[in-house]
């Protein structure tokens, strides 16, 4: 009994969700380029790509993976409050993807009515795994009572947000792709398959709430990070918790409020730029409280620090790109709309996770990562991914030109190869890191 615990422990679940989506994230780049093949629109698959990359990759790491890993340590306890429940998440996690793996996608050519019941069987564990996940965090940290409530750190306090809107979010997304994967299949709403940028907006709609979910232990993460190596709490944190919870909330309302009504592509994005403006705004005072929190010390640039300083880039021109372009421009430009959603969000999540997984492998497995290879691994990945997807959130907004500074500096196929080559080269930095690390354990 003691070695099944051992196996199943919080802090061996939580490796298991790090490991596992970095083999779903190599598998889903192969399933995009077969999808691809398939004849679907390119702009079309890279949404898709980045939707599983979302709920397979970027949520299992960083709401699952960090929350089994650091929320005991945090609030003073062995173990969470349901050792099983856990294990159950991670098992039907895993049971998600191999069923959405053998299920053809349901709008290629070769899909039918009992490939799209399978993919729903699949939504539905992963659901299901989400919400054991988010139950078992509530528990554990409201029946804590080793650490006071007013000592917990703020990592722990976004956690617990983000758990809640994962229950809210969750299931009405559950419902809502079962419907509509109904009716394709059942032809209820042909005009929708038919129109393909509106299913692109009505699949980044279905994925839009799972920013909160993703910025919340984002936001949490970064603030553990800035305290760590500045020695300060952070200026204004109790505001910026309350901020961030009202503000979310409010959001997933309107959303959720919006989600089963009938509306024009335009009404849709219109909606959604709206409900971004008090994220971006909130955002930008967040990002001024961390400088404001760094004024006049002398900052250590280690490996962590630079990736969190990496992810306020990110952010920072997420921010700028929202405010780049009208409303007008993004109903009718698609693509640019979602290209900035997921710029912001998932790279912006991808920094953090290294930033807290290089802060934090030190401390839970004692082996000790050389900084010159980490800050290596930083440039190549940040000169890599802003080569490769800066450009396109400031796109015109009238022709859809490359933008001015690429285009004078470099042309599209060169930076697209040279971002492509950097990209790779980090990959391998990482693996060679790894391999170092697990392998010969130095």
């Amino acid at each position: 009994m003691t070695l099944v615990r051992l196996l199943w422990s919080a802090k061996t679940v939580g490796t298991l969700y790090f490991i596992f989506p970095i083999l779903v994230g190599v598998i889903g780049t192969f399933l995009s380029v077969y999808i691809q093949m398939d004849g679907l629109d390119p702009v079309f698959v890279n949404l898709l790509y980045g939707l599983f990359m979302l709920f397979f990759v970027i949520v299992p790491m960083l709401f699952c993976g960090f929350g089994s890993w650091l929320i005991p340590l945090m609030t003073g306890e062995k173990d969470l409050a349901f050792p099983w429940c856990n294990q159950i998440s991670f098992l039907l996690f895993m049971l998600s993807f191999f069923t959405f793996l053998a299920t053809p996608f349901p709008f290629t050519k070769d899909s039918h009515l009992v490939h799209t019941v399978w993919l729903i069987i699949a939504l539905h564990m992963i659901t299901l795994s989400f919400v054991f996940s988010a139950i078992n965090f509530i528990v554990t940290i409201i029946t804590s009572d080793t650490v006071p409530s007013s000592r917990l750190s703020p990592f722990v306090w976004l956690i617990l947000i983000a758990a809640f809107f994962m229950l809210m979010y969750m299931p009405v997304v559950l419902g809502a792709g079962t419907l509509f994967l109904s009716q394709k299949n059942l032809q209820l709403q042909d005009e929708i398959l038919h129109d393909l940028p509106r299913l692109q907006v009505v699949l980044f709609f279905f994925s839009y709430p799972g920013m909160y979910v993703l910025l919340l232990p984002v936001f949490g993460m970064i603030i553990h990070v800035i305290r760590s190596f500045t020695g300060r709490r952070l200026f204004g944190e109790k505001g910026v918790l309350i901020g961030m919870a009202l503000i979310g909330l409010t959001d997933l309302v309107l959303w959720e409020q919006n989600l089963f009504n009938a509306a024009r592509t335009a009404d849709l994005l219109s909606s959604l730029h709206y409900a971004l403006l008090p994220v971006t705004g909130l955002a930008a005072f967040i990002i001024g409280f961390w400088f404001l929190t760094i004024r006049k010390i002398q900052v250590y640039l280690q490996t962590p620090m630079l990736w969190a300083g990496g992810f306020i880039f990110i952010f920072l021109a997420g921010i700028l790109s929202a405010f780049h372009a009208p409303v007008h421009a993004c109903s009718s430009l698609t693509r640019v709309f979602v290209f900035r959603f997921y710029y912001t969000a998932l790279f912006g999540a991808v920094f953090s996770i290294f930033s807290g997984w290089y802060f934090w492998f030190q401390k839970i497995s004692e082996i000790q990562v050389r900084n010159s290879t980490g800050q290596m691994h930083f440039w190549m990945s940040f000169i890599a991914i802003n080569m490769l997807f800066l450009p396109i959130p400031f796109r015109d907004n009238t022709s859809f030109s490359r933008c001015s500074f690429f285009d004078t500096v470099f042309t599209e196929s060169l930076r697209i190869r040279i971002g492509i080559a950097l990209a790779v080269f980090s990959i391998g930095i990482f693996t060679v890191l790894l391999k170092y690390l697990f392998v010969k354990k130095q």
